[in-house]
């Protein structure tokens, strides 16, 4: 089962790598440096194809957290909220519904794969 999660992982991360970095654009959220002192920005829309990806991403990804919530809840893990709230931070850059503190989609990828490695990390460790 482990395994079988480790791959799901490393796919689930290379689409969000894919939907971020190829498929997705950021825009200067205008007037927010008077309230954040370097901006804020938010998604543009996606194409087609990325809306596709989109809504297969997601609908992955949340069978795959389900799974696994459901296994730490299991046991009780004193990880479980971490692991909530990890997941709840991808769910909003998959559905990009969310306001960014950068202006590079680069540091949003970085991010994505610092949470997708604790969780990784959570299921192979503590699930």
């Amino acid at each position: 089962m482990k395994e079988d999660m480790n791959r799901y992982y490393r796919e689930i991360e290379e689409k969000i790598h894919f939907l971020v970095k190829e498929l997705s654009s950021i825009k200067y959220l205008q007037g927010s440096s008077d309230v954040v002192s370097d901006g804020a920005y938010e998604w543009e829309a996606l194409c087609p194809e990325g809306k596709t990806v989109q809504q297969e991403l997601y609908k992955d990804y949340v069978f795959v957290i389900g799974l696994v919530h459901e296994q730490l809840e299991q046991i009780e893990s004193p990880y479980l909220g971490q692991y909530i709230n990890s997941c709840d931070f991808v769910l909003d850059i998959i559905q990009q519904d969310t306001i960014l503190f950068s202006d590079k989609i680069q540091d949003v990828a970085d991010e994505i794969k610092r949470q997708i490695d604790v969780q990784r990390f959570l299921v192979l460790n503590h699930a």
